[in-house]
């Protein structure tokens, strides 16, 4: 997000759903999304980090004393209970203490049986568990169990749990929880904490002093507030450069944040004659397509016409009024660079849902309007009328219109990349994206073969950047996929989610679903070898000719980047269990090309070390606690210290390099004097380990893959 006013700021949220059921701020800064992920088949929603961070900044509890006492209490039990009416702020409060805590929130969305869910919850260290329980008037014992349950769980992996209710039956249910009561804070002061955070303190204390912007907030929810000061943020905008008249200013937010229903009942109320349809159809497709150049928009709006049977109407002709009075007539207007925007922000949000909600005989038509638009439309235009259709199903709380959407659009060439679109913004959402989520995971687990398959791919790399756990379990079935197409999909979307706009924590939640969930015995060969050639391409990706996993630009001891050291341990290991392995193949070819691969980047890796006595520590020690870590390390560290032999080996023997070099041959011994089949227990980071054992040992994998000739 972007503090300063002027930059640009990007105004596309990616999981409206939650940030509105939270403070109602929409729109209020740009890029706020929230990151879930399917931990042992539930899916606990976390809180963007960026996203926590504005609503701690922004929050005001309405007794600030009693708050601060219940804080101190929660950081020593590391659990309450938090009663309210909704809409008093009461998650805003639990986002705060978590926060307090040093905690990352996580919001698991529960469905008609909270227990169930409860008990399938398994929180992480570090986690900060927020259950808003507010639809349950009566506890019961078995969520009362469940509640006390996850919370031992909860204080044992040292993170923290708040439940958030509105009975104040949960207080005699649940009497050993620390209890905070949350009143609702004024609607001023909460203004006056969004502005400051958006706008600075000297101008929001200009519009909070404003006379009849405290009687507007006299009465206001939290919601309401935070809804004033998303428009009064949003107007300023474009005015910040120039010198503002700012009581006409205020005046204008103030007019923006009306009674929409109202005066839009009043429109359409003056606009009811044969004559007045086509003035109608401008207003909705000026609300799909804001932004836009007139003449699209004037475009759009005659292909609805037609849709509708209307007759198009004539706005730029010798017969027509005219491009700007027809604008002008439904509350919008041309602006810099010709395009068409209404006079009141979110107005257009407005518009949709009031035409969604009262004239349900031309959904289909919108719908399939819509359709024709994307076809072949340039990237900005179908991102814009994808937009429009999230925020209207968003605002509305309607998975059934996401649902409808998704299987017009997706499966047909001409519209996957709107479906795209569409699906990665609903996906993202933790309750409205719920049936969405489903739906994808079940054409996944099909895997027929069909197109739907790819447009399935392409939505988990998408909504995969802020959720990729939950995108990783689709793309699991679509890796066990009887085709071989549809396999095909699988390595080059998990490629794209973890390079587009490099992100280190990204990268590491899917290595770690990688490493931990698609490697392990039992798992189908099929994922196992798409597990293979992912941990491959990543660990031989290269910079400047050198692995990028082994690249640190510093200057420290250490050559390997941070917390890269455990990650690439780990990959390795997971590379050499597969290569070990017997798995079953029905492509020989594919089976070998790949084992190359793995040689290959070996050899990399290997050339490092040879080529800079700075870095061969670091790649040395890598590769040997990766195959034979200390301690003799697992029953599977013979076959899997011999198969490194082997790879080394065979790399060796193709680049002409002798297996007596001090590197090789430092690295060969640890390999094998580590090993548990010798009954030592070496440190794989001791390097002074018998040396002659690697002369005299033949590596030989499980399979006989690698033995040396």
């Amino acid at each position: 997000m972007s503090e300063q006013f002027g930059a640009e700021v990007s105004n596309t949220v990616h999981n409206q759903g939650h940030i509105l059921s939270l403070l109602q701020i929409g729109h209020m800064h740009g890029h706020v999304s929230i990151h879930m992920g399917d931990l042992r088949q539930t899916e606990t929603e976390e809180v963007l980090a960026e996203y926590q961070s504005y609503l701690v900044a922004t929050f005001q509890p309405a007794d600030p004393p009693a708050y601060e006492s219940f804080r101190e209490v929660f950081r020593e039990k590391r659990w309450g209970l938090l009663l309210g009416e909704p809409g008093s702020g009461r998650e805003s409060a639990a986002i705060a203490l978590h926060d307090f805590c040093g905690l990352r929130v996580h919001s698991p969305v529960l469905d008609e049986k909270p227990h169930l869910r409860l008990d399938r919850l398994f929180p992480v260290a570090g986690g900060g568990y927020l259950i808003d329980l507010s639809g349950v008037s009566s506890p019961g014992e078995n969520l009362v169990r469940a509640v006390l349950s996850l919370k031992e769980r909860v204080v044992s992996q040292k993170a923290a749990l708040l439940v958030i209710a509105s009975s104040e039956r949960f207080a005699t249910e649940l009497p050993q929880a620390p209890l905070l009561w949350i009143e609702r804070p004024s609607g001023i002061d909460v203004l006056s904490r969004h502005l400051e955070r958006l706008m600075g303190e000297g101008l929001g204390t200009t519009v909070t002093r404003h006379e009849a912007v405290r009687e507007r907030m006299s009465k206001a929810a939290p919601a309401d507030a935070a809804r004033l000061a998303r428009i009064a943020y949003r107007t300023y905008l474009p005015l910040q450069q120039q010198e503002i008249d700012v009581a006409n200013w205020i005046n204008q937010v103030l007019d923006a944040y009306g009674d929409w229903r109202k005066e839009l009942d009043d429109w359409f109320g003056n606009h009811r004659g044969e004559g007045d349809a086509w003035h109608r159809i401008v207003l909705i497709s000026t609300a799909f397509l804001e932004g836009h150049e007139a003449s699209t928009v004037l475009t759009a709006a005659d292909a609805l016409a037609r849709k509708l049977n209307i007759p198009p109407g004539d706005a730029g002709g010798l017969l027509g009024i005219g491009t700007d009075p027809t604008f002008e007539v439904v509350g919008a207007e041309r602006v810099a660079g010709e395009s068409v925007r209404f006079t009141r922000p979110e107005y257009a949000d407005a518009v949709l849902e009031y035409v969604w909600a009262q004239f349900p005989r031309i959904r289909e038509a919108l719908i399939g309007w819509s359709g024709e638009l994307v076809t072949g439309a340039p990237g900005n235009f179908l991102a814009t009328v994808c937009r429009s259709w999230v925020r209207l199903a968003l605002l509305r709380g309607d998975s059934a219109l996401t649902m409808t959407l998704f299987d017009r659009w997706a499966g047909h060439t001409e519209t996957e990349r709107a479906a795209v679109e569409f699906s990665v913004a609903v996906a993202s959402s933790p309750v409205l994206g719920r049936a969405l989520r489903k739906r994808i995971r079940e054409i996944a687990r099909k895997s027929a073969g069909d197109h739907r398959s790819q447009t399935v791919a392409e939505v988990c790399v998408g909504y995969g950047r802020t959720d990729p756990v939950s995108a990783l379990v689709r793309l699991k079935w679509l890796a066990e996929a009887d085709e071989e197409r549809v396999r095909r999909i699988v390595p080059i979307a998990l490629d794209r989610m973890v390079t587009h706009e490099p992100n280190e924590e990204l990268w590491a939640e899917v290595v770690h679903v990688i490493v931990n969930e698609w490697c392990h015995e039992g798992v189908s060969a099929r994922r196992r070898w798409i597990a293979l050639r992912f941990l491959v391409r990543t660990l031989g990706r290269l910079e400047a000719g050198v692995p990028e996993r082994t690249e640190n630009p510093g200057s420290g001891a250490s050559h390997l980047i941070g917390s890269a050291v455990g990650h690439a341990v780990h990959m390795w290991r997971a590379v050499f269990d597969l290569c070990a392995a017997d798995l079953e193949e029905e492509r020989v070819g594919q089976r070998a090309k790949d084992r190359e691969a793995v040689v290959n980047t070996l050899g990399a890796w290997i050339r490092v070390a040879l080529s800079d006595d700075s870095r061969a520590d670091a790649v040395v020690n890598t590769l040997v606690g990766a195959a034979a870590p200390p301690k003799g390390g697992d029953a599977r560290t013979g076959a899997r210290a011999f198969t490194a032999g082997g790879l080394i080996l065979r790399w060796c023997e193709r680049n002409g390099v002798d297996d007596t070099h001090a590197v090789v041959h430092r690295l060969l011994a640890r390999l094998y004097t580590a090993d548990s089949l010798d009954g030592a227990e070496t440190d794989p980071h001791e390097t002074s380990a018998r040396p002659d054992v690697a002369r005299t040992v033949s590596p030989l994998s499980d399979n006989g893959l690698y033995s040396r000739k």
